[in-house]
């Protein structure tokens, strides 16, 4: 208890004396001694970097977004369409039986084909009702 006795009469003390100012060359002094123990971050510096980042960012996120169109394959007849299921069906089978590529060479030939042979367009004199 007598520390605190102590301590609260040297407060009571110290709350007495006069404040003062040092003089202005030990105040500079001070302060120079300050910024060499505390050396000052340059927040400027962050600041320029982050803002560039954001900016850059910013600039790309639209062409994140952007998708490339799908590329929609010409409409596929309906009789093509069910001769290449038949023969994605035999060459599936053909693969999970072990088919050497001597086997499946012809029914990809086949298949490449079917896929090049042109559309069936309408003929002219045929009527299109909309």
């Amino acid at each position: 208890m007598s520390e605190q006795n102590d301590l609260d009469a040297l407060r009571a003390r110290l709350s007495q004396l006069p404040e003062e100012a040092p003089p202005p060359s030990v105040w500079l002094a001070l302060q120079a001694t300050h910024a060499q123990l505390h050396p000052r971050r340059r927040p400027q510096r962050l600041r320029y970097v982050a803002a560039a980042a954001a900016a850059v960012l910013m600039l790309l996120a639209p062409l994140l977004w952007v998708r490339q169109p799908a590329l929609n394959p010409p409409p596929i007849p309906d009789d093509r369409a069910a001769q290449l299921r038949s023969l994605d069906r035999e060459l599936q089978l053909l693969y999970l039986d072990g088919a050497s590529d001597a086997e499946l060479a012809p029914l990809w030939r086949q298949r490449e084909d079917l896929l090049r042979q042109p559309a069936a367009t309408p003929s002219a004199q045929q009527t299109i009702r909309i």
